[in-house]
């Protein structure tokens, strides 16, 4: 719902569209959809921004020369999909979905025979994914189901 105060923001029809698209499919023919991308749970402002070489760079200096990206409203998604008769589950961060997957066990047995540097690269690549000021929050996951189903794990 729109308030006074909204003087931006950012849709994408298209992502809308896709999203009907899915959820009719699963709620048809059954199946199930995992979705992952940085955004967060409502409408967001000020997230459209371009990528050079890995940093955020000003997408309209120099056009064509950076990747373009905007985060993900994931409750329009999830309106979307039990709209048109399907179950949305989550959205849960990277960390939460990785954890409960088991990325801390299965990082542990790695550890136990890998070389000085596989250690560090494993550790460093665990953090990466996990923690909460890098990877770890800003990816969120979203599984589509068909409704009366079991929650996917880990949902």
């Amino acid at each position: 719902m729109l308030t006074d105060d909204v003087e931006q923001m950012e849709i994408s029809p298209s992502a809308m569209v896709t999203m009907e698209d899915i959820a009719v499919r699963i709620r048809d023919q059954d199946g199930a959809a995992l979705l992952v991308d940085y955004g967060c749970e409502g409408s967001s402002r000020h997230t459209f921004r371009g990528f050079r070489s890995h940093q955020v760079c000003d997408p309209l200096v120099e056009p064509g020369s950076c990747d373009l990206t905007a985060d993900v409203d994931f409750a329009a998604l999830k309106h979307i999909v039990n709209a048109n008769g399907a179950a949305s589950h989550g959205p849960i961060t990277q960390n939460a979905f990785l954890h409960k997957m088991g990325i801390r066990e299965r990082t542990e047995a790695l550890l136990k025979s890998a070389t000085d540097s596989q250690s560090t690269r494993l550790v460093s690549d665990y953090e990466m994914l996990t923690s909460p000021k890098k990877m770890g929050h800003r990816y969120k996951f979203m599984a589509i189901t068909r409704r009366h189903r079991h929650s996917p794990t880990p949902f």
